[in-house]
């Protein structure tokens, strides 16, 4: 099932990472446009995401393979492609905006150079890494063909989640859009990217903590759930026994693996006081 939800968030991402990596590259004019009307600004900014638009599809497709890693309780991966990443794109950029070391001074092109470079070796990493993978490895099956239901419950659970982080970006950018057609555009742009650094770097540890907070309760989630499967048997013993009524009259104090039968409780009374317990605390 792993395989399959990367496969279907594969194809999401990465179509949606093609189309506007195709439309910054054809159209970059027309895109800068709709943020400033400072036709400076466009001239400078066009060569920039005309490379740039590229690498937000291997960005996508290895953002998805470290957040399945980050799931299964293995955040280290994430942490060392990133670092590698944002290590590659720092000396990239003071290499190629400044021509050190023997290369040209290639400015804002420079800059994009060096971004594009940095998500390529982020993605080569992430692919080299899911090759040789054992603990989930790739299933070109499942990754190629997810299924009808598996897309149905994809939808069904990250619907509110896409449609969260899709209104948050376009609020973000809007406000971009809304100082870029104000009156002296390329200072307040410039004002704004110097904020917008601080910005991050003090959000990062909390989006860092979140993330962190997510990734735990995930694992303690499944883990949950397989106890709570682990518990059929021992309820399902009881109810066949003669006496069903007498079974479920049993079934408070009847443990399996440790932990009680929550999800069988014959009563409301009896469900509120199990949904004290572990299990039923993370229970589908």
């Amino acid at each position: 099932s792993i395989n399959r939800v990367m496969g279907i968030g594969f194809c999401i991402a990465g179509s949606v990472s093609t189309l506007f990596a195709l439309i910054m590259a054809f159209f970059p004019a027309d895109v800068l446009l709709l943020v400033t009307d400072n036709l400076r600004l466009v001239a400078i900014g066009t060569p920039y995401i005309r490379i740039v638009g590229f690498s937000y599809i291997l960005n996508s497709l290895s953002s998805i393979y470290i957040g399945m890693q980050r799931s299964i309780e293995n955040p280290r991966f994430g942490m060392l492609v990133f670092g590698a990443s944002m290590l590659c794109n720092t000396v990239g950029n003071y290499v190629l905006i400044f021509g050190k070391l023997g290369f040209p001074a290639l400015g804002v092109t420079g800059a994009a150079a060096a971004t594009l470079l940095s998500r390529v070796v982020e993605f080569a990493l992430a692919f080299g890494y899911a090759l040789r993978c054992r603990t989930v490895p790739l299933q070109w099956s499942a990754l190629l063909r997810p299924g009808r239901e598996m897309l149905r419950r994809f939808v069904h659970y990250s619907a509110p989640v896409l449609a969260n982080e899709t209104l948050w970006g376009v609020g973000y950018s809007l406000i971009t859009v809304i100082m870029g057609h104000m009156a002296a555009s390329g200072d307040l742009i410039a004002a704004y990217t110097v904020v917008g650094s601080i910005d991050k770097l003090s959000t990062a540890g909390i989006y860092g903590i979140a993330n962190a907070a997510a990734a735990r309760r995930s694992a303690s989630a499944a883990a949950a759930r397989a106890s709570c499967a682990s518990a059929r048997p021992c309820a399902s013993r009881h109810f066949s026994s003669r006496s069903p009524s007498a079974a479920w009259s049993f079934w408070p104090f009847s443990r399996c693996s440790g932990r009680m039968c929550c999800r069988f409780s014959p009563s409301r009374r009896a469900r509120r006081r199990c949904a004290r317990s572990w299990c039923t605390a993370t229970r589908a």
